[in-house]
């Protein structure tokens, strides 16, 4: 189910900050896994999640993280 026909009925305005947001979601679900589960590692695959949509984010802008001109 990819929800196309609503999507198509009520299209949606993505921006950056949508992005960033989606970001922030990330690293919130990896705290609140890591609240609950102090010993464990669930929280790790969040943390990748949020690495990997700013890898993405930066790839987008064609920014390298490690450069110093940004």
């Amino acid at each position: 189910m990819d929800f196309t026909a609503y999507f198509q009925k009520w299209p949606q305005k993505f921006s950056e900050m949508t992005i960033i947001k989606s970001i922030h979601k990330a690293v919130e679900c990896a705290q609140h896994e890591l609240k609950e589960h102090k010993d464990g590692t669930g929280h790790v695959k969040y943390m990748v999640e949020a690495y990997k949509r700013m890898e993405d984010y930066f790839r987008e802008k064609g920014i390298n993280p490690d450069s110093q001109e940004y």
